[in-house]
């Protein structure tokens, strides 16, 4: 049986067509939360454990833990510079500018205060820089979607970026310190699930102390289970019958206590799967077009709010219909304008970072030698 190792190859992969998937369940359960029609989103009403848009979440945090620790991994250990840099880049610039946008547009357009009073309010910079920086969370601009069906709230979807960056940040610590070795990553893996089955009061105590740190530590769970996979990738299996035997397995365990866990197990394991097979055809190909998951991700939820703040009694269709046109433009042109400009600048600024520390070093080094060269006499 064939293992991700077999099948991880560079680009040929489908997690471009998965993550735009993943972005638009969202849409799909925001348009139901955001509208008139409230409890009745689907998957949560079918199964009684999830909607659409945690699934779309979960999908986001499997593949980000899976590629985040690849990046790490496959770089020299020297290249710590590198790693943050691309990072950074993949986040902060669209980040920043759809959260300008929101509060300088969308914001302005929405606001029921005086644009004075909504311009000067401490409330708006506050939100402007916390949310564009990942500091902390602010939801509400003043007097903005205040009397929407879902009141105050701005940006909703940007709660999982604060708890992703951390992520990041500890794959870095980690991975400096050498616990994503295979071993040392699958021992404490296991002893967290140890503490989750026999201590389950200890293993909440550390959940309240992490979730400052880390937001959701329920989605950092996802993220660790692609990083396992990438870890352990030469031995995790690859095959339609283990996809099945999870689903079939799940269906089997519903209305159980066991049944959120099969459910999260099989819907990681699919992602994984879907991102090798099928291997060719017009699926892969997709790969070509530009890849709009992260812009439809940060944008939709305001653009929701503003279609709720226009019209008070609409439906989930109705809005999942105009919202995803609106948002996917906004996501194409932060893609060509924004997101694609900047990644192509990977490399350039770690690089000079990198080139103008070694020639101050080495400056420092010829002053130094030159200084101790010269006859004692002499010297200053």
């Amino acid at each position: 049986m064939k293992t991700i190792a077999d099948y991880d190859h560079g680009r040929e992969n489908n997690y471009h067509l998965i993550r735009l998937i993943a972005a638009s369940l969202v849409i799909v359960a925001h348009s139901y939360y955001l509208s008139t029609s409230g409890e009745s989103e689907p998957l949560r009403a079918l199964i009684g454990y999830k909607h659409f848009g945690e699934v779309g979440v979960q999908i986001f945090f499997v593949i980000s833990g899976f590629l985040v620790t690849k990046s790490f991994l496959s770089r020299r250990d020297t290249d710590l510079v590198g790693y943050l840099e691309a990072r950074v880049l993949r986040i902060f610039p669209a980040l920043v500018v759809a959260v300008t946008f929101t509060v300088f547009v969308m914001g302005a357009l929405a606001t029921t205060v005086p644009l004075k009073d909504y311009f000067t309010h401490e409330r708006t910079f506050s939100y402007l820089f916390n949310n564009a920086t990942l500091y902390r969370e602010v939801h509400d601009l003043p007097g903005v979607f205040a009397a929407n069906p879902y009141p105050n709230a701005v940006n909703g979807s940007l709660w999982s970026l604060f708890t992703e960056i951390r992520l990041y940040l500890l794959v870095a610590v980690l991975g400096v310190f050498g616990l994503l070795a295979q071993r040392v990553f699958n021992n404490a893996l296991i002893l967290c699930l140890l503490l989750y089955i026999y201590f389950p009061g200890l293993f909440q105590l550390l959940r309240l102390i992490l979730s400052p740190l880390f937001v959701d530590i329920r989605v950092s769970g996802y993220f660790a289970l692609g990083a396992f996979c990438y870890i352990n990738r030469k031995v995790v299996p690859i095959h339609w019958l283990i996809a099945v035997a999870l689903s079939a397995v799940a269906l089997f365990l519903h209305g159980t206590s066991y049944f959120p866990i099969v459910f999260d197990l099989a819907v990681s394991y699919g992602v994984l799967f879907c991102a090798y097979m099928p291997s060719s055809g017009w699926i892969r190909r997709f790969n070509g077009t530009g890849d709009y998951s992260y812009g439809l991700y940060i944008y939709a939820f305001p653009v929701q709010q503003m279609i709720a703040s226009v019209s008070p009694k609409i439906t989930a269709l109705p809005m999942l219909a105009s919202s995803f046109v609106m948002t996917m433009l906004l996501a194409i042109l932060s893609w060509y304008l924004i997101e694609k400009p900047s990644l192509a600048m990977k490399g350039k600024l770690s690089g000079g970072m990198l080139r103008g520390y070694d020639l101050l070093r080495d400056k420092l080094t010829a002053w130094r030698q030159s200084s101790w060269d010269q006859p004692p006499g002499s010297r200053r």
